[in-house]
């Protein structure tokens, strides 16, 4: 079956703490809250709207051992209508992440990769903030499915782009970006606590 490639923007909101995806002729998919507090709330949230009171459409929520989540397609407030899933890197050590989806025909096994190769149409991926830029992969057919490409780090409005190879159906582009989402919180927290805990060794060293 032939697929035409779609792709989302993905711009900051409320200082950059904050996503929205939306279509490249501006119509709002999906608004994302990343957690700021609170215990037991999930750290990334898609909310089908425009802002953090529309529908919940899925969440992701980091586990505390470990690096990997649990993502939820659904509302996670209504826990027994939510599909539960695990998104977990392949080994130790590796920056790969896979996850599960339920197909009618069957249940397919999904990972993203970090990439320095795979950009969106003609563009190559920028180079600044490399580390944000994914390739996700069908783990059966080695096919490339989606990309998301930062922007780069000095940018303000935008943050990135989404590049969906294939159409399987609304909640399989809900967990493409869900999870490419949750990978790119994971990464701004990294560089949030390292430029943190630099700034302390500085303030140390400088006593």
């Amino acid at each position: 079956m032939a697929h035409h490639t779609r792709l989302f923007a993905v711009t900051n909101a409320d200082h950059r703490r904050n996503h929205n995806i939306m279509t490249m002729d501006n119509q709002q998919v999906y608004f994302v809250k990343n957690k700021t507090f609170g215990p037991g709330k999930p750290d990334v949230v898609l909310h089908a709207g425009f802002d953090k009171n529309a529908p919940v459409a899925a969440s992701c929520k980091f586990k505390h051992l470990g690096s990997g989540s649990t993502l939820g397609l659904g509302d996670y407030n209504q826990p027994n209508a939510c599909v539960w899933e695990d998104f977990e890197k392949v080994s130790l050590g590796s920056s790969e992440y896979s996850f599960h989806f339920n197909f009618p025909q069957g249940r397919k096994s999904f990972s993203w990769k970090h990439t320095r190769h795979a950009g969106i149409g003609n563009e190559k991926p920028h180079r600044f903030g490399s580390g944000q830029n994914y390739k996700l992969i069908d783990n059966q057919t080695n096919d490339l499915l989606a990309v998301y490409n930062t922007s780069g780090r000095f940018d303000l409005k935008d943050c990135g782009k989404f590049q969906l190879n294939v159409n399987y159906g609304r909640d399989f582009d809900t967990m493409v970006f869900l999870t490419g989402m949750a990978l790119v919180e994971k990464a701004r927290r990294r560089a949030s606590n390292g430029a943190a805990a630099g700034g302390a060794s500085a303030g140390g060293a400088g006593g």
